[in-house]
């Protein structure tokens, strides 16, 4: 327990997290609880509300935003997927994640599988 000082008062209370954990916390279910259904339809919304607004505007010839597809929830969880392996297995740079090289032990090919690297 922890001593808890209060106007002048003191009161003990047990330390540490009060709200008690779901009965099953997954990687996914943890993940959902800062993550919510609202925050990524959000996200996805105001994503692609920035893209259109920024694509009115003129594009340098090669420009990413020339092909740009519309963000979907799923091509987000994606993406914060690779973001997260990112972390676990790093590179010198970011586009080594997408290494063409057979022979190399840079590449990831998950990353190709799942995304293009100009998404």
């Amino acid at each position: 327990m922890g001593r808890v000082e209060r106007g002048g008062y003191s009161t003990l209370r047990p330390s540490g997290l009060q709200v008690p954990p779901p009965l099953v916390l997954s990687p996914l279910s943890f993940f959902k609880l800062f993550f919510t259904e609202a925050i990524v339809d959000l996200i996805v919304t105001e994503t692609n509300r920035y893209a259109t607004q920024t694509s009115e505007q003129p594009q340098r010839r090669f420009s990413r935003l020339r092909s740009w597809t519309a963000l979907t929830k799923d091509s987000l969880y994606v993406f914060i997927g690779l973001f997260f392996f990112m972390g676990i297995a790093r590179r010198p740079q970011v586009a080594m994640y997408w290494n063409l090289d057979p022979l190399s032990l840079i590449g990831c090919p998950a990353f190709r599988r799942s995304m293009s690297r100009n998404r």
